[in-house]
């Protein structure tokens, strides 16, 4: 089994997860079907949103953030001798540290489209049972 069908595997078992989860919120109210629905959305919803975040971390858009919080630690605790560095300097830095196995986004997001997916087809027998 390849690589990244295993990290495939493992985000649709953590949906999974999710989508029990989402259905015990709701297993007392309402329609069952409906309540399967939302479980289903809820845990493709959330699978794209964790894939937009890695994605969105691996292209450092969160690399100001970090190094604005950095500054601000060196500012208020002067005691831990934290160094002022530049922001490209702590770009390099973090560029080198860095490892070179990057989590891809991919997974997240063919977990998250099948369960958006299977929620369309909930949805649509939903509206033609009534």
């Amino acid at each position: 089994m390849t690589k990244i069908l295993k990290r495939i595997l493992t985000a649709i078992f953590w949906g999974g997860l999710l989508t029990v989860l989402g259905f015990a919120l709701r297993f007392s109210t309402g329609d069952a079907l409906q309540n399967f629905c939302d479980a289903f959305s809820l845990t493709g919803v959330a699978l794209l949103g964790v894939a937009g975040v890695g994605y969105l971390r691996r292209q450092d858009f969160f690399s100001g953030v970090g190094y604005a919080l950095q500054q601000a630690k060196i500012s208020l605790f002067p005691f831990l001798n934290g160094k002022r560095e530049s922001y490209s300097e702590y770009r390099k830095r973090k560029e080198e540290e860095r490892s070179d196995d990057e989590v891809s986004v991919l997974p997240c997001v063919v977990a998250g489209l099948f369960y958006l997916a299977v929620a369309c087809v909930l949805l649509l027998a939903i509206a033609f049972l009534r």
